[in-house]
C-alpha cells in the first residue's frame, strides 16, 4: 500500500501464532502483526505486537490497508472458550503507528473464511461465510468506516 509516509509506504503484516504446552499439545492461538516500511525496513524494530489474543482462538487473519485514512483493517475467526464450538469474525483497526482501535464483532456464530477489502473514504468491506442451525452456509458482509448511519424517518400525515 503506497501512503504518504517517506520510506516508500508501510505495509503490515498479521499473522496466526499458534502456542503448544511442553507436551507438545496445542493449547492457543493469537493474531500478531508486525509494521514494515516499502524498502523493507522493520518500523519500530522488533515492535511485532498482539492485534487480538484472548481465551479464544483467533485463527486465519485477512487484511486490508487504506490509502485515504492510513490505516488497517484486520479480521479473524473468534472461537470461543470453553467449547469453542461458536465461531464468529472479529475486526479491528490498526493505525500507521501500530496503535489498535477497539475490536469489533463483524457477526456469525459459526462464521469463517473471512475477507476485507478497501473502498475509497477510508471505508472497508468485511465479507465471512455462516453455516446456519440448518445447515444452509450464507455469506454476509458488513461495510465498515467512518460514516454517521441515521434512521429512516417516517413522518404520518395528519
Amino acid at each position: 500500500m503506497p501512503t504518504i509516509y517517506p520510506e516508500n509506504g508501510r505495509y503490515m503484516v498479521a499473522y496466526q501464532t499458534d502456542f503448544y504446552d511442553t507436551s507438545h499439545n496445542y493449547i492457543d492461538s493469537d493474531i500478531w502483526g508486525q509494521i514494515v516500511s516499502g524498502d523493507g525496513t522493520l518500523m519500530f524494530p522488533g515492535a511485532y505486537f498482539v492485534i487480538q489474543g484472548t481465551e479464544s482462538h483467533e485463527t486465519m487473519p485477512a487484511i486490508a490497508s487504506s490509502q485515504t485514512s492510513q490505516d488497517f483493517l484486520v479480521t479473524w475467526n473468534n472461537a470461543y472458550p470453553p467449547d469453542y464450538v461458536f465461531n464468529s469474525i472479529i475486526a479491528r483497526t490498526v493505525k500507521m503507528n501500530g496503535t489498535l482501535q477497539a475490536a469489533n464483532l463483524l457477526g456469525g456464530f459459526f462464521a469463517g473464511n473471512s475477507s476485507v477489502a478497501a473502498g475509497r473514504g477510508g471505508d472497508y468491506l468485511g465479507a465471512a461465510d455462516d453455516v446456519t442451525l440448518f445447515g444452509n452456509r450464507d455469506l454476509y458482509g458488513v461495510l465498515l468506516g467512518n460514516r454517521i448511519y441515521l434512521p429512516q424517518l417516517y413522518k404520518p400525515t395528519p
